[in-house]
């Protein structure tokens, strides 16, 4: 089980690239990810994004404790499951995808408030988790705002 968790949290083994790990595994796992399930229709990416919240709760707190390192830089599970919210109820398009992971990894790496007070405070998988997801939910907000004037 823990190999299993160690392959999830890393985004597949992306999170092992060299630079901008978290940037990789945005667009090599999270972009595929997501038009596939996005092609399955609402309902059924909503559910699978649960899973992998779910996923990325547990398996990156599971490396965390196991190598006793906080948020390590190779555990990317949390920007793949970042960039799957900033797509939530936003129609799949080229134009969507970019926007969404522009804006995703800007306030990822910022961390506009209170993202970075989120990372902070709260500890294990959860912490490594619910920052991504706010700064996906703020990417999304941003993607339908500037979807409004194109």
């Amino acid at each position: 089980m823990g190999t299993f968790l160690h392959f999830v949290a890393t985004g597949l083994y992306v999170g092992y690239l060299p630079v901008a790990p978290g940037t990789w595994a945005t667009l090599l796992v999270g972009v595929p990810l997501c038009i596939g399930l996005k092609c399955m229709g609402e309902i059924t990416f909503l559910a699978a994004l649960a899973g992998v919240l779910g996923l990325s709760v547990v398996s990156s707190g599971f490396v965390e404790k196991k190598l006793e390192e906080k948020d390590p830089s190779f555990v990317v599970i949390d920007e793949v499951t970042g960039f799957l919210f900033s797509m939530v109820f936003v129609p799949i398009s080229v134009t969507n995808v970019l926007c969404a992971c522009a804006f995703f990894r800007l306030f990822d790496i910022v961390k506009p408030y209170p993202i970075r007070v989120i990372e902070q405070r709260i500890p294990g998988g959860w912490g490594i988790t619910l920052d991504d997801v706010l700064a996906g939910l703020y990417a999304g907000l941003c993607v339908h705002l500037v979807s409004l004037f194109l």
